[in-house]
């Protein structure tokens, strides 16, 4: 469980990576991808 916690904080901070240079380049143009991880080895295929 300690695992899906970890996800939950590394999208949370992809996040907000996203929101801050998307209004620093992009005058928050840009609409937030869908951030998705997998963490099965066929994932990066």
């Amino acid at each position: 469980m300690k695992q899906l916690t970890s996800y939950n904080c590394v999208a949370g901070y992809l996040n907000k990576v996203f929101d801050l240079l998307n209004a620093e380049f992009f005058e928050s143009k840009l609409s937030r991808p869908t951030i998705t991880i997998q963490s099965t080895p066929k994932a990066y295929r």
